[in-house]
Parts: structure tokens; sequence; C-alpha cells
């Protein structure tokens, strides 16, 4: 088992632990959809991009209830 302390860091630190953690596919789907305002399908593609593929239809229903409303707060 891994464990992780907690504590504080700068942001480059920071960054640079967890970049080296997590290598995602398609670089190309977040770089298009973030940095920008959000909207429901950049917000999809986004999600789809982090979860590794298509979503399934249980995970949509989820994020179209406790994200999308909140879309104009982040």
């Amino acid at each position: 088992m891994r464990i992780i302390k907690l504590e504080s860091a700068e942001k480059k630190d920071f960054i640079s632990y967890w970049s080296n953690i997590y290598i995602y596919d398609k670089e190309d789907v977040y770089t298009n959809n973030i940095n920008t305002p959000l909207n429901e399908q950049k917000v999809l593609k986004l999600f789809e991009w982090k979860n590794g593929g298509e979503i399934s239809e249980k995970k949509i229903n989820s994020i179209e209830h406790n994200y999308l409303p909140n879309i104009n707060k982040i």
C-alpha cells in the first residue's frame, strides 16, 4: 500500500508530482476544452478524457445532475 503524506507545496511541485502519476491519451481533447468558458459539450468532453473513453449512461446522468447545473459557478 502506498501512503501519501499531505503537506503544503508550491504549485509547480504539485503539478510535477501528479503529472508523473497520471498519463492520459488524447491530450488534444484536454487542451481544446480547457482554459476557455465551459459549456455542456466541453464538460462532457473533459469527463470523457478523464474517464479514458466513452462515458456510461449512469455517469452521464450523474454529470448532468451534479455538475452541469453548476457550470456557471465554475
